[in-house]
């Protein structure tokens, strides 16, 4: 929702409605929500009840600018050349399959039980700037080239599968909840700038920049609170999180000069940015039991497993190249790259009710963390000069910071389990692979 400028007239009097300081937005951003439910309801169902929210939101963005200018003239010419883009693209979601009973507790019989959110939100976006500048004089020819490209995307969703005050009976088959979260982002932001330009003073500019933020931030729940659970078979509460950030961002920027007096100078920089929660708390994936009670036939199984990926590719390339009596060529370059997971992945059976937990089979409380971070991040420069007197410098940076600052938990706390084997288990496997190079 934006402001435009929108102006009423009537005779000598007008009115912007364009003007922020006397209209404002009254509108608020809210999130899409997809939900399967039920609420304060006595359920009887002969074989299988089924809560099944599905979020498959898609943005498919393709920005692209470019643009060209080329200037000649007997003591002078001039070219001056700029393309810029930007995007920007959101997606928020709440997701939610969910019982919710009353404070009496509503009953739920059934032969088996189902309760699944799932989101598979993508955003992927393509934005691209190019800009060519040429220039001729009889005196001087100076020609400009400017190209900038700057994407932003962000996906904040919420999933939930999960119980809540109920009693619930499954007399042939398994209670699951299971919430699961795809949210994926896949951007590419590139910019590229050429000068070239010749007189007897020849100066051409060319700058290029690349840049890209991309933001996920999801709750990814699956849990049962202040229930009783009777299951024939198994019971499942999992939670599962694959959110991926792919991005590659380049730039190059090259110029060219000719003359008595030749000067070239290039700058190419690209950066990005790749975090998969953004502040502490605002990705979690949980799995858990509270303040409720389980008699499962066969397993009973509570597992957060969270594989979070973040891939990004980075290069800037910048080429100045000049001739003439006087030669001088200036090229810089500069690359970096910023990646960071930070989720609280956790699984856990607290406060279970006075009949406590038990189950046929085994109980498994498990938090598992597989993150990873691939990252690249090249700089390169080039600059040459040819004439009776000549200098070049170049000079290149690259920088990347990677870090994966997860928590992983689990825990069984207050509560009396009865079954074949227990375990609880938290493990770690993240990984991240760094290579930079200038």
């Amino acid at each position: 929702l934006e402001f435009r400028r929108v102006l009423f007239r009537s005779g000598t009097n007008e009115i912007d409605f364009g003007d922020t300081e006397q209209w404002s937005q009254i509108l608020t951003a809210s999130a899409t929500e997809v939900k399967a439910y039920l609420r304060d309801a006595n359920i009887t169902a002969a074989t299988a009840v089924t809560l099944d929210a599905v979020g498959n939101e898609t943005v498919n963005a393709t920005t692209i600018a470019g643009s060209a200018a080329v200037g000649g003239g007997g003591l002078a010419g001039i070219g001056l050349s700029g393309a810029g883009v930007a995007t920007e693209n959101r997606i928020k979601n709440s997701i939610q399959a969910f019982i919710d009973g009353d404070a009496t507790k509503d009953n739920l019989s059934a032969g088996s039980l189902a309760l699944n959110a799932s989101d598979t939100s993508t955003i992927t976006t393509e934005a691209a700037a190019v800009s060519l500048a040429g220039a001729v004089g009889g005196l001087a020819g100076i020609a400009v080239g400017i190209g900038v490209s700057i994407a932003f995307n962000q996906v904040d969703n919420h999933v939930d599968a999960y119980i809540n005050a109920m009693d619930v009976t499954t007399t042939t088959g398994s209670i699951a909840l299971n919430a699961n979260q795809n949210a994926t982002i896949q951007a590419t932001s590139a910019a590229a700038a050429l000068a070239a330009s010749g007189g007897l003073a020849g100066i051409s500019i060319a700058g290029a920049g690349a840049a890209a933020k991309n933001i996920i931030n999801t709750q990814t729940q699956a849990y049962v609170s202040s229930s009783d659970l009777t299951s024939a078979g198994n019971v499942t509460v999992n939670a599962v999180s694959t959110a991926d950030i792919d991005a590659s961002i380049i730039s190059a920027a090259a110029s060219f000069a000719i003359g008595a007096v030749g000067i070239g100078a290039s700058i190419g920089a690209a950066e990005a940015t790749n975090i998969i929660g953004e502040t502490p708390n605002a990705s979690k994936v949980a799995a858990y039991i509270q303040s409720s009670s389980v008699n499962a036939g066969g397993n009973l199984s509570v597992h957060a497993d969270s594989s979070e990926s973040i891939n990004a590719n980075v290069a800037a390339i910048s080429v100045a190249i000049a001739g003439g009596v006087v030669a001088g060529g200036v090229a810089g370059s500069g690359a970096k790259a910023r990646n960071l997971i930070d989720s609280d992945i956790h699984a856990s059976i607290s406060n279970a009710s006075s009949t406590g937990i038990n189950a046929g089979g085994d109980v498994s409380v498990r938090a598992q963390d597989n993150a990873d971070i691939d990252s690249y991040v090249g700089a390169a420069s080039v600059a040459g000069s040819v004439g009776l007197i000549g200098g070049s410098f170049s000079i290149s940076v690259s920088l990347s910071e990677n870090r994966i600052a997860n928590s992983i938990t689990a825990w069984i706390t207050e509560s009396d389990v009865s079954a074949g084997n227990v375990s609880v288990i938290a493990d770690d496997t993240s990984e991240v692979d760094a290579f930079s190079e200038a």
